[in-house]
């Protein structure tokens, strides 16, 4: 089988010079202070906002909206004792329409 160029290519698809986001979540649990802990990354060279929306369990407020800037990081707790620490709750990115995370708790 023959080896194309288009094969090995590691090119972004995006033209040179244009700025995009690179969006992630990690979500860890905060034991001593019964909180669900969210840091919300931006690895790529342009500015996005996460946006926050509980599921179930939390009662008023939200959604939640965030600023990360290009290469950096936002991290934002929410206590979750009043709900027997139980959570769920979706994360969603302006500048991906087709980002979504889920988390709930087990």
């Amino acid at each position: 089988m023959a080896r194309t160029a288009s094969c090995e290519s590691s090119a972004a698809t995006q033209p040179q010079g244009v700025r995009t986001a690179d969006p992630e979540i990690a979500v860890s649990y905060d034991v001593a202070n019964n909180a669900v802990c969210v840091t919300m990354r931006n690895s790529g060279t342009a500015a996005c906002r996460f946006t926050v929306r509980s599921n179930a369990y939390r009662i008023g407020g939200g959604p939640w909206v965030f600023l990360a800037p290009a290469g950096g990081n936002v991290n934002k707790g929410w206590p979750v004792s009043a709900s027997g620490n139980w959570y769920d709750f979706s994360v969603t990115v302006d500048t991906q329409p087709a980002f979504r995370r889920r988390f709930a708790s087990p």
